[in-house]
């Protein structure tokens, strides 16, 4: 009797994390059916970007006209060293966000009413930075959200960029 009841509960258990597939989550961010309203604005005014490292923990704060680069560690708690671009990587950004806009997504009010976001939370790849304003390009605060980012190719011409530029930090000395 002992033996049926563990081969019993045994097969109860299975059975019961059989129910275990994924739900079918609908993301906006990459839904190309709905169509929203952007509100545009120049990336002109930003004089500081801000690039996220977070495979090693670091941000790295460039000035945008002369290209200095400083780093901090831990998140932003230590002051690390001091880089700076190329001129042709600071020409390469400057032409970035000369012909940038930002998009920041217009959502109505019922956005979110009788939808099931997930709490998924994605990091800013980069945030432009003036006297106060930030905004954060690419960043998600849940599974329905759409990311303010620049408009168009110029977002990807920018992560493209962040990303070389973070690869290769320790090799741009400043002369």
């Amino acid at each position: 009797m002992r033996k049926w009841t563990l081969v019993v509960g045994g097969f109860l258990l299975i059975l019961s994390f059989q129910n275990c597939q994924k739900a079918s989550v609908q993301n906006v961010a990459s839904d190309t059916s709905k169509s929203f309203d952007y509100q545009k604005s120049s990336t002109a005014s930003f004089q500081t970007l801000q690039m996220w490292d977070y495979d090693q923990g670091r941000t790295v704060d460039v000035d945008v006209s002369s290209g200095k680069m400083s780093v901090y560690l831990n998140y932003g708690a230590d002051r690390g060293a001091d880089y700076c671009l190329s001129d042709s990587e600071r020409q390469q950004l400057q032409s970035i966000l000369a012909s940038a806009e930002v998009c920041q997504p217009v959502l109505p009010a019922e956005q979110y009413t009788n939808q099931e976001c997930t709490q998924l939370y994605r990091y800013p790849y980069a945030v432009l930075v003036d006297q106060g304003t930030e905004v954060r390009l690419g960043e998600m605060t849940n599974g329905c959200d759409v990311p303010t980012d620049l408009c168009g190719a110029n977002a990807a011409a920018l992560q493209n960029y962040v990303q070389g530029v973070l690869q290769t930090l320790e090799q741009q000395t400043c002369q």
